[in-house]
């Protein structure tokens, strides 16, 4: 049992194929129950290492999000902070203070003065925008109706392995 999985598999194949050509069924057959015997300890080898991968994504995974989570906390935490120190310094007219450890000022926010929109707006000042992407439901429909697409087609469903 040295043999790799891929090895394993390339030789059962070769079995397989020895089907159509070898007389000799038995032999066949006992070569086929020996490589199965191997391919399978080997394949849930390869399981048990898989399952365990998974448990440590999805452990990664909650830990990842409980992070987010306190992060997110923190930063409204910050928020919430900064929010209450700049309306107490409002409150008492003070614009800028400074401490043995920082320096506080009320700036006024940069980048472009806010808009405010106080009721219709005129259609020389609508911005219209148009998306443009094909419709996937009708085109399945025309080919299921036997239509020929000369820009669309079905392809193949790929495949996938599915562990229990």
């Amino acid at each position: 049992m040295h043999e790799t999985l891929m090895k394993l598999s390339s030789d059962m194949k070769a079995v397989y194929e020895m089907l159509e050509t070898e007389t000799d069924k038995q032999l066949i057959a006992d070569t086929l129950e020996a490589l199965e015997g191997d391919f399978s300890y080997k394949l849930e080898g390869c399981a048990c290492v898989y399952d365990r991968i998974k448990a440590e994504c999805e452990s990664a995974q909650k830990k990842a999000n409980a992070w987010n989570d306190i992060s997110k906390t923190l930063e409204n935490n910050m928020i919430r902070l900064n929010d209450y120190m700049k309306m107490c310094m409002e409150n008492a007219g003070i614009k800028e203070i400074e401490t043995d450890m920082h320096r506080f000022k009320i700036v006024k926010n940069g980048g472009k003065l806010p808009l405010k929109i106080d009721g219709g707006v005129p259609e020389n000042f609508i911005k219209t925008e148009v998306k443009q992407s094909p419709d996937n439901d009708k085109i399945r429909e025309a080919l299921d109706n036997g239509e020929a697409l000369t820009f669309a087609h079905y392809g193949e469903r790929g495949t996938h392995l599915k562990i229990d």
